[in-house]
């Protein structure tokens, strides 16, 4: 009987190798499954694509479609196309023109397939009067946006009296400036930093408010009198934020050029200390380029004779960069005597340029532009 017993059981070992084999071979069957799937629904070519696509009655691949439903929020919606009155599904990344979405009665162009599920999805969706949302419309946009926000006036200041109200003059004048401040705000913001636009829409306001409560000592709030000088004073505070707004930008624009220059110098600075000498490989082209040369050789002197700022100490390498190229910010400090050295400034003297130029302040001093200067004795 024990013999029997023996001869039916069965072995351990084999009982642990016919466990594992059907659970790893099922892990490999759903990673091989997986990885499949993912290929065929991200890298379907163009050919796959055109041999799904869903022609029309006559035969038309390029159907039109108008929208039915668009969901904002989840960015994906349906039309109706024109020929079968069959509803399609359309999704945003599907939509090649700018803006990528669609609203209800919208007229588009696109191409129907069939998904994995045997519905209709569209791809390669033009929705009518829109343009292409590639790069280069990206860019004339936002060129157009930055064009309109310069000439973008700032809102107008506007006084309402009201009988009914049971408000003093100078409650009513502190409500109106109130919410001018809160309709300022936001303009401010479009072309001025917005740390300083507290400081900024509360100087104007106080002095808006000011002058309000002066005329209201003379005259009635309610008086013909009273609405044309707030007029004025509205007119006056619009031309003198929109003079402040053309100067600031105008000096914003003027600091972006500084700094490109400054960048072209210390690149074709690096280019001629490695060997790679701009002016040479420039001989031949013409007056257009015999300026450029000269500024390059200029600024090759100028690093050539900084050399030996790896000697120095930290206050005389600042000092020694800013009187061969002039007042710096501290990023082009740092550039050029990386160029220069070859080394980080932080990495060398164990501090950040920052630490260097605000400890010596009797040394060193900082313009409104953010650009750092000696201090002449």
């Amino acid at each position: 009987r024990a013999q029997t017993e023996e001869a039916t059981q069965p072995d351990p070992t084999t009982m642990e190798i016919d466990s594992s084999t059907p659970s790893s071979s099922n892990g490999n069957k759903d990673a091989s499954s997986s990885l499949s799937s993912r290929k065929r629904r991200f890298e379907e070519t163009a050919e796959t694509v055109e041999k799904k696509i869903v022609a029309g009655p006559n035969g038309e691949q390029r159907r039109k479609a108008v929208c039915k439903f668009w969901h904002k929020k989840k960015k994906f919606g349906f039309v109706t196309l024109q020929d079968t009155e069959e509803e399609v599904y359309v999704h945003k990344t599907q939509i090649k023109t700018f803006p990528l979405m669609l609203n209800e009665g919208d007229s588009c162009v696109l191409s129907a397939i069939r998904n994995d599920k045997g519905k209709l999805a569209a791809v390669d969706v033009h929705v009518d009067g829109c343009e292409l949302a590639n790069a280069e419309a990206g860019k004339m946009r936002a060129l157009k946006k930055i064009a309109e926000m310069k000439q973008d006036k700032p809102p107008a200041f506007s006084f309402k009296f009201s009988s009914e109200s049971t408000l003093d003059s100078k409650e009513k004048i502190a409500k109106a400036v109130s919410d001018y401040e809160m309709k300022i705000t936001p303009w401010m913001c479009s072309w001025l930093k917005k740390n300083q636009v507290p400081r900024e829409v509360k100087k104007v306001c106080q002095l808006l408010q000011r002058e309000l409560e002066r005329a209201a000592q003379d005259t009635a709030v309610d008086s013909e009198e009273f609405m044309s000088i707030v007029s004025n004073m509205g007119d006056i505070v619009s031309d003198q934020l929109m003079k402040r707004k053309q100067a600031r930008l105008a000096v914003s624009d003027s600091l972006k050029n500084k700094h490109r220059r400054l960048e072209k110098q210390v690149a074709r600075a690096s280019e001629a200390q490695a060997g790679g000498d701009p002016s040479s490989a420039s001989e031949n082209k013409g007056d257009a380029s015999s300026a450029q040369k000269g500024s390059a050789g200029a600024t090759d002197q100028k690093m050539t004779r900084l050399q030996g700022l790896k000697g120095q100490g930290p206050v005389e390498a600042l000092k020694a960069i800013i009187n061969e190229f002039g007042p710096l910010s501290k990023k082009h400090l740092s550039a050029i005597y990386q160029k220069v050295t070859g080394a980080g400034f932080k990495a060398t003297h164990g501090v950040p340029v920052t630490h260097i130029l605000r400890e010596n302040n009797t040394t060193f001093k900082l313009s409104r532009d953010k650009e750092w200067s000696v201090v002449s004795s």
